[in-house]
């Protein structure tokens, strides 16, 4: 019997929150001042959980994960990607709009689904579907679908602890038989191409808003 090979222990000299010369293995510590040319460092923060989504994913497909645990945090991630990109969303339709309103809290997807629906009513001047064209109703619909399937209970719990605070199992045995990564795998990709456009086209939106006011009070002084 070949002898098992333990983890070496580590020094107290390493440094958690410290960077190295080998900054590639360094993961960038974004705000709103260092993060400038990034986007946003909620951009930073949604970005940064999508991609360790698709990197597990990956790893899933090539069975590379010794147990099937695997569900709960590549589910949880992608969870929070979705409740991450959400609040950017309505945050920055908001400032395009000129809302001051607090920032918007909560985990509840859905909730949150349906204010980056109410920005966007206001911002792109539609009231429901049905003045969409069928590519953009169908669209919705299918966002509709996969943001209440991903909200498995209003406080974003469910795929973070077995049970919740009364010691109530988080997830239903028959309403949730099994965390589907393949069929997640093409919700990701779809979803996040979805909302990353809108937070996109938002934020070019701003961008141009800010051109033009600096035009104008450029040619007011003169």
């Amino acid at each position: 019997m070949s002898e098992i090979k333990l983890p070496q222990r580590p020094s107290r000299s390493l440094k958690l929150f410290a960077a190295e010369e080998d900054w590639w293995q360094c993961g960038y510590v974004y705000s709103e001042e260092r993060g400038k040319w990034y986007g946003s460092v909620w951009d930073a923060y949604a970005d940064g959980y999508l991609e360790a989504v698709k990197c597990l994913i990956k790893a899933v497909k090539r069975n590379e994960l010794s147990t099937d645990t695997f569900g709960y945090p590549i589910f949880f991630l992608f969870h929070q990607y979705l409740e991450l990109r959400m609040k950017e969303i309505i945050r920055s339709a908001r400032i395009l709009s000129g809302d001051n309103s607090r920032f918007q809290k909560g985990h509840d997807l859905t909730q949150l689904w349906g204010e980056c629906k109410k920005e966007l009513k206001g911002l792109e001047e539609w009231k429901d579907y049905n003045e969409r064209d069928d590519e953009a109703r169908q669209n919705c619909l299918t966002l509709d679908h996969f943001i209440r399937e991903m909200n498995k209970d209003p406080q974003g719990q469910s795929f973070r602890y077995p049970v919740d605070r009364e010691g109530n199992n988080l997830l239903n045995g028959e309403a949730v038989q099994a965390l589907n990564v393949k069929n997640l795998a093409t919700v990701v990709e779809w979803v996040s191409m979805e909302l990353d456009g809108i937070s996109t086209g938002i934020s070019e939106a701003r961008d141009a808003q800010a051109e033009c006011r600096a035009e104008f009070e450029g040619e007011s002084y003169i």
